[in-house]
């Protein structure tokens, strides 16, 4: 029940650590609305079998309400892994960032789940080759939600 808050450019920075990863239940984690550089809430580079689940409120310290639109050199994002091989990425909230949750590079055999993105750029983005797996089928779907009500929709929901 951690709240970390207000970062200039990673809340939670952890890289090459294999099995044994969890980052779950923090009440609210942040970075900075504007800034120089490219900023991650939390970012996992080259992480295998990460568990990224439970996080309440994963977003920008930004309290106007105005949807980002940053560019590319300084993006705000919230979950962005880098080379995770099966990733667990559920039930965490994103809100008011560029992109709510990235997958960068190999990120195959991950579980993307029960997440809520609002009032962001891009709830999901895939980028740099990003790829995840399938996820969800027509009888089981992955239960993220993009957006809440009209005033909260994410612009555009998945990037890749």
């Amino acid at each position: 029940n951690n709240t970390i808050t207000n970062c200039d450019i990673y809340a939670i920075w952890c890289r090459n650590i294999q099995d044994i990863l969890q980052i779950s239940k923090n009440n609210e984690l942040s970075v900075k609305f504007q800034g120089l550089n490219r900023r991650s809430v939390i970012f996992l580079e080259e992480c295998a079998k990460p568990e990224i689940r439970d996080n309440y409120y994963i977003t920008t310290f930004n309290n106007s309400g105005v949807i980002p639109d940053n560019a590319p050199s300084n993006m705000a994002y919230g979950i962005r892994i880098r080379n995770g091989l099966q990733s667990k990425v559920f039930c965490n909230a994103t809100q008011f960032l560029d992109a709510g949750i990235v997958f960068e590079g190999n990120c195959s055999n991950s579980y993307f789940r029960y997440n809520t993105m609002k009032g962001e750029q891009y709830g999901l983005a895939l980028v740099e080759g990003g790829v995840i797996g399938a996820q969800g089928s027509a009888g089981v779907p992955s239960g993220n939600i993009w957006g809440v009500n009209t005033s909260s929709i994410t612009v555009a929901q998945t990037y890749v």
